[in-house]
C-alpha cells in the first residue's frame, strides 16, 4: 500500500499530459458536471476558506477543496477537475489535480466597473467599483450583504463570517470597492453580489468622514441625544423628523458652528411614542460628512405591559417569584382572536403561514367593525386561511424568494393610540399544526414606540403607507434598509428591536450571548451559524456559567449540534418529540437578578438564510420577570429530554473536589444524615453512572470517576426534594 499512495499522490499534484488545457471562458460555456483543465491567476487566498476564485484573460471562475489551503492570491494555478453549480455559483468540485505555479507574473488587476456589473458575464472576477455610496451608512459591519449605490446603479457586497470588517462603521460617504464578482441564490436566479476580501477590498479618500456609528441615549418621552465621532475638528448638525423620506428642507434642524472630533446634541421638545428620522452631518472648510437616516423612537406613554403565552405546559415550580407564573394555553389561536378583537382603527399582519379559523373569524369581525386590515404572506405557501376572509382585504405576497421567504410573525395594532397600540412577536405562525402539535411561544407588548416601529418596517415591505400596497416600491429580503429604531424603554425596562436581514441580528445574538454572566439557556429550531455557536462555547468555557441548550434539527446540514458537543457544551437533541421545537430564543442570566436577566425571542433562526435571505424580527427583551417566564417553559422542555432534575440551583449548600477530577470525587460540607443519590450524565445525558449513598453530618463522601473518559460530566444529586447540579471536567 505505501508504493501505491507514493504513486498516486505525484499524479494528484502533476497536470496529466494528456489533460487538454481551455481557457476560462470556454471551461464556463461547457455543460455542468464537465471535466476541465484551466490556468489563472488566484485573486483570494486563506481570507475566504478553502475556496478560492482565479481568472485568465477571458473570465473568472470559482474552485473548493482542501487541497487549496496552500493557494496563496496571486499565485498561478492550473486546476483539473468538475464543474457544478452551487447555489447558483459555477465552481470546480471536485478537484482531481492542482499544480500551483507559485506567484504570478502579472496578479490581476481589477476591472473598473459598475453594479451593474455584477452579474453572470463577470462571475468569478475581480471588479473595482468607485464611489460607491452604502445605503446603511453609519451602521456597524456584520456577516451579511449590504446594498450601495453609485452612478444610478444599486450593488450588493457580502461580508463573511469572521471579516475583519465585522464591528467597523459603515461609511457614510463614497468610498471605492473592490471585490469577486459572486452569486449565491436558492433558485438560479439573482443573488449577485460582490465579495470584498479584507478591509483593504474598501477604499476611504474623503477628506472628513464620521468613524463612529451614531448613537442615542438619555431617551426620554421628550426627546433624546445623538453622539458621533469624526475623524477631522468640525462642526455638528443633524436635521430631523417623522417622514423617512423628507428632504432636508422640510426637516428641522439643529446646529453647533464649533470644531469638534466628538459630536454631541440634545434633541427636544418631542412627541412622545414616535419615530423620528435623524441626519447627522459635519463640516470641516469646504467638505462634509453626513449620514443617512437613524431611526430613534422616544419613549411612549403607553402602560408597557408583556403578556408571554406557550401552547406547551410549563414548570411553574422554577417561578421567580412565586407568583410570576408563567401562562400556557391550548387555544392560543383564541388568545390571538382576542388580541384582534382590540383593535378599533388599524391592523397590520406578517405571517409567514395562515389557516387557522377562528383567527380568520376574528379579523373578518375587525372589518366588519371598520378596522383598516393589511395583511402580508410568504406567496410560497399555502395560506389557505385567506380564503376564509373576506376577500377586500388587502392581501400582498411575497414571491419567489430565497430561503424561507416572509418568515415573519408579529401584529401592529392602532399604533396611532397611545393607550391601545399592541405588538405580537414570537416564533407562532398562524396555522393549526405550529399553534397545537409544535412548542412555540408568542409575546404581546402594549407600547406606541414599539408598534410605531413594527408599523415602518411593515410599511417597507407593504410598499407604502397607505391602505393598498405597492408593488414597485415594496422591499423584501436584502432589498430592505436599517430604517427602524433599535432601543427602547418600554414599562420602565430596555428592549430592542431588530429586523432581517437588515439591521445584523446575528451580531445582536452573539452579543446577547456574550454578555451572560451566569447562564445561558437557548431553545432553537435550527442552529446552523458557526459564530453564534462559538459563541456558546467561549460562554461555556467560562466555569462560573452554566450553559444549556436544546435544538430540534440536529441532523440538518451544517448543524452545530456535533460542534457544541464535541466542545463540552450542555446541548440536547429535541428531535425525537412529538412536534417540532419551534422556538428560536435564548435566556441570559435567568436566575441571576443583580446582573441583567435577558430573553431574546422572535422569528429568527440562528441560520445563514434568516440572517441574509429572510424577512425576520427579533425582540431582546430585559426584564427580569419576562427572563423568568420563558426560564419556566425551558426547564420543562428540558426536563422533558433529560434524566433527572436538570436545575442548575443552591438547594442543597454542598462543594466539590478537585475539579477537574482524575480519580476520586469528594463532596464535602455535608450537615445532614441522609440518604443521597447522585446521578453521573454526560453532555448528551447519557447516564453514565448512578447510586445512593448514606451520607453522615460532617463526613465526607467520594466518588469513583476513574472508569469516565476525559469530557465534561453533569453530576445531579438530591435527597428529600432537594437538588444541585454540578459541573465536572475529567
Amino acid at each position: 500500500m505505501k508504493r501505491i499512495l507514493l504513486i498516486i499522490i505525484p499524479l494528484y499534484l502533476s497536470i496529466s499530459a494528456n489533460a487538454q488545457l481551455i481557457t476560462i471562458a470556454e471551461a464556463r460555456a461547457l455543460p455542468e458536471g464537465s471535466t476541465v483543465t484551466v490556468t489563472g491567476t488566484a485573486t483570494n487566498g486563506s481570507e475566504m476558506g478553502i475556496i478560492r476564485y482565479f481568472q485568465d484573460g477571458t473570465a473568472g471562475i470559482a474552485a473548493y477543496g482542501g487541497v487549496l489551503e496552500t493557494v496563496n492570491r496571486d499565485d498561478s494555478i492550473t486546476i483539473e477537475g468538475v464543474t457544478k453549480l452551487y447555489n447558483g455559483l459555477l465552481e470546480i468540485d471536485p478537484i482531481n489535480v492542482l499544480d500551483n505555479h507559485g506567484p504570478a507574473v502579472n496578479p490581476i488587476i481589477p476591472a473598473l466597473s459598475t453594479p451593474d456589473d455584477i452579474n453572470e458575464d463577470n462571475e468569478g472576477e475581480l471588479l473595482q467599483i468607485e464611489n460607491a455610496i452604502f445605503v446603511d451608512g453609519g451602521g456597524t459591519f456584520s456577516n451579511s450583504t449590504y446594498q450601495f449605490i453609485s452612478g444610478g446603479e444599486t450593488g450588493v457586497i457580502y461580508i463573511r463570517s469572521e471579516h475583519e470588517l465585522i464591528g467597523e462603521l459603515i461609511p457614510v460617504g463614497p468610498v471605492t470597492l473592490i471585490g469577486i464578482s459572486s452569486q449565491f441564490t436558492f433558485d438560479g436566479f439573482g443573488g449577485y453580489q460582490m465579495i470584498l476580501r479584507d478591509a483593504n477590498d474598501l477604499i476611504n479618500d474623503n477628506a472628513i468622514s464620521i468613524v463612529s456609528p451614531t448613537t442615542e441615549s438619555n431617551l426620554s418621552t421628550t426627546g433624546f441625544d445623538l453622539s458621533w465621532t469624526t475623524d477631522v475638528a468640525s462642526s455638528t448638525g443633524v436635521w430631523y423628523g417623522t417622514e423617512e423620506y423628507a428632504p432636508d428642507s422640510e426637516m428641522d434642524l439643529i446646529f453647533i458652528d464649533e470644531a469638534v472630533t466628538e459630536h454631541s446634541v440634545t434633541l427636544t421638545g418631542l412627541e412622545s411614542g414616535q419615530v423620528y428620522f435623524a441626519r447627522v452631518y459635519s463640516v470641516a472648510d469646504i467638505d462634509t460628512a453626513r449620514t443617512g437616516n437613524n431611526a430613534v423612537a422616544t419613549v411612549s406613554e403607553s402602560s408597557g405591559e408583556m403578556v408571554v403565552l406557550f401552547n406547551k405546559s410549563v414548570n411553574n415550580e422554577v417561578a421567580d417569584p412565586p407568583d410570576n407564573l408563567a401562562i400556557y394555553t391550548t387555544q392560543i389561536d383564541d388568545s390571538v382572536a382576542a388580541w384582534i378583537d382590540k383593535a378599533m382603527v388599524s391592523l397590520d399582519i406578517a405571517i409567514y403561514n395562515f389557516n387557522n379559523t377562528p383567527i380568520a373569524n376574528a379579523i373578518n369581525a375587525a372589518y366588519d367593525r371598520g378596522v383598516n386590515i393589511r395583511i402580508i404572506v410568504e406567496g410560497s405557501n399555502a395560506n389557505i386561511g385567506l380564503n376564509f376572509i373576506n376577500q377586500n382585504i388587502p392581501v400582498l405576497e411575497r414571491l419567489f424568494a430565497d430561503g424561507s421567504g416572509m418568515h415573519n410573525k408579529f401584529m401592529v395594532i392602532d399604533a396611532d393610540d397611545v393607550d391601545n397600540a399592541w405588538i405580537m412577536g414570537g416564533a407562532t405562525n398562524f396555522t393549526d399544526f405550529n399553534m397545537t402539535v409544535d412548542f412555540n411561544n408568542m409575546i404581546f407588548i402594549q407600547d406606541q414606540s414599539l408598534a410605531r416601529s413594527y408599523r415602518v418596517e411593515f410599511n417597507e415591505m407593504w410598499g407604502s403607507t397607505t391602505d393598498q400596497p405597492n408593488a414597485g416600491f415594496s422591499r423584501f429580503g436584502a432589498d430592505k434598509t436599517n430604517n427602524t429604531p433599535h432601543n427602547f424603554i418600554v414599562g420602565g425596562n430596555e428592549v430592542e428591536l431588530y429586523f432581517s436581514p437588515s439591521d445584523g441580528t446575528t451580531s445582536r445574538i452573539i452579543k446577547t450571548i456574550m454578555d451572560a454572566d451566569a447562564s445561558v439557556n437557548f431553545a432553537t429550531l435550527v442552529f446552523t451559524r458557526d459564530d453564534i455557536a462559538d459563541a456558546v462555547i467561549d460562554r461555556s468555557n467560562d466555569f462560573f456559567i452554566d450553559v444549556t441548550g436544546l435544538i430540534d434539527q440536529v441532523n440538518t446540514t451544517g448543524s452545530e449540534y456535533d460542534y457544541l458537543l464535541d466542545n463540552f457544551v450542555i446541548v440536547q437533541s429535541y428531535q425525537d418529540v412529538v412536534g417540532q421545537l419551534h422556538h428560536k430564543y435564548v435566556i441570559i442570566d435567568a436566575n441571576s437578578p443583580d446582573d441583567d436577566p435577558t430573553v431574546l425571542t422572535g422569528s429568527h433562526n440562528w441560520s445563514s438564510s434568516a440572517e441574509n435571505s429572510n424577512d425576520e424580527n427579533t425582540l431582546i427583551i430585559h426584564n427580569a420577570a419576562i427572563a423568568n417566564q420563558f426560564y419556566q417553559e425551558y426547564s420543562e422542555r428540558y426536563n422533558q429530554v433529560t434524566v433527572g432534575i436538570e436545575e442548575f440551583g443552591d438547594n442543597i449548600n454542598l462543594s466539590t473536589f478537585p475539579n477537574p477530577v482524575s480519580n476520586w470525587l469528594y463532596i464535602s460540607d455535608i450537615t445532614f444524615d441522609e440518604e443521597i443519590t447522585y446521578i453521573v450524565t454526560d453532555v448528551s445525558g447519557k447516564v453514565m453512572m448512578s447510586d445512593k449513598l448514606n451520607t453522615i453530618s460532617g463526613t465526607d463522601i467520594k466518588i469513583d470517576m476513574s472508569d469516565l473518559n476525559t469530557g465534561l460530566y453533569l453530576i445531579a444529586l438530591e435527597f428529600n426534594n432537594q437538588n444541585k447540579t454540578i459541573k465536572i471536567i475529567k
